[in-house]
C-alpha cells in the first residue's frame, strides 16, 4: 500500500473519507486484493472495511472466492443516519429529506467555524457521500453473507431490505488501568463520544434536573469529542 508508510510517521489525525472513496482508491484496491488473493489463495474473504466491498466483489467474480462482509455502521444506508429513527420505521431517507433536513442539521450541530465556503464544501461532501452509499449498496447485493454487530442494527438493515445473515457482537478489549480515586456516594456517568450524535448536549440539562430531585450526586464525563470543553464549562457553573 503506497499510502500507509507516509501516514505511519505522522502524528495522529483524522483521515478524510475522500481518501478511500474515490475512483483511484477503488481501482488500486482491486489490483492490491487480486494480487494478495493470487498469492495467498484464501478460501473466503472477510471484508471488515466498507471501502473494500467493491474490490472484494470483483475478486469474487474473477477468482470465484465467496465474500463475507461485516457492517459496523449505517454508511451504506445514509451518510448521516439521522433518518434511521423509530418514528420513521428506521427507513433511510429520500434525497430531498437528506438535503433539506439531514444536511442542515449536521451543519448546525457539527461544523465549527461556519462560513459560505464551508457550507458549499459540506454540500459537495454530502452529495459525494450519498453517491458512495448507493455505490456500496449495489456491490453489497453480490456478497454471500452479511454480518452486523447488534440485533438493533440487524433490525435497521432488515427494514431497508438488506438481508443480514448473522449477528456477531463486538468483543471489547479491556486493559488494566491505573487505580483512580474512588468517588463516594451515587455517581452518574456519561461514557461515549462527546458529540451531539451521542446525546452529550442534553447531559447538562439532565444534570440540572437530577440535582433538583436529589442532592449529593456526583457526575462523571468520560470520552472525547468537540463538545467536551463546552460541557466542562457548563457543568462547572452548576451549583
Amino acid at each position: 500500500f503506497p499510502f500507509f508508510p507516509r501516514a505511519r510517521h505522522v502524528s495522529a489525525y483524522t483521515v478524510s473519507p475522500f481518501w478511500h472513496s474515490n475512483i483511484v482508491w477503488y481501482a488500486f484496491s482491486v489490483l492490491f486484493l487480486l494480487w494478495e488473493c493470487i498469492r495467498e489463495k484464501p478460501s473466503v474473504l472477510h471484508v471488515q472495511s466498507k471501502s473494500f466491498i467493491p474490490a472484494a466483489v470483483f475478486i469474487k467474480w474473477i477468482l470465484k472466492i465467496p465474500i463475507v462482509v461485516t457492517l459496523r455502521d449505517y454508511a451504506v444506508l445514509c451518510p448521516y443516519g439521522y433518518c434511521l429513527q423509530e418514528k420513521r420505521n428506521y427507513r433511510r431517507c429520500s434525497l430531498l429529506y437528506h438535503m433539506f433536513y439531514e444536511l442542515p442539521y449536521y451543519y448546525r450541530h457539527y461544523v465549527e467555524g461556519k462560513s459560505v465556503s464551508r457550507f458549499i464544501f459540506q454540500c459537495i461532501a454530502s452529495a459525494h457521500a450519498l453517491f458512495i452509499a448507493a455505490f456500496l449498496r449495489f456491490f453489497l447485493k453480490f456478497v454471500d453473507d452479511v454480518i452486523c454487530i447488534s440485533s438493533k442494527q440487524k433490525h435497521i438493515f432488515d427494514s431497508n431490505n438488506i438481508e443480514i445473515t448473522d449477528v456477531i457482537y463486538n468483543i471489547m478489549p479491556f486493559q488494566k488501568e491505573k487505580k483512580k480515586k474512588k468517588l463516594r456516594g451515587k455517581v452518574v456517568t456519561f461514557i461515549g463520544r462527546i458529540t451531539y450524535g451521542k446525546g452529550a448536549d442534553i447531559f447538562v440539562a439532565a444534570v440540572k434536573k437530577l440535582l433538583k430531585k436529589r442532592k449529593g450526586l456526583t457526575f462523571e464525563l468520560i470520552g472525547e469529542g468537540f463538545l467536551k470543553n463546552t460541557l466542562k464549562r457548563s457543568l462547572s457553573k452548576i451549583e
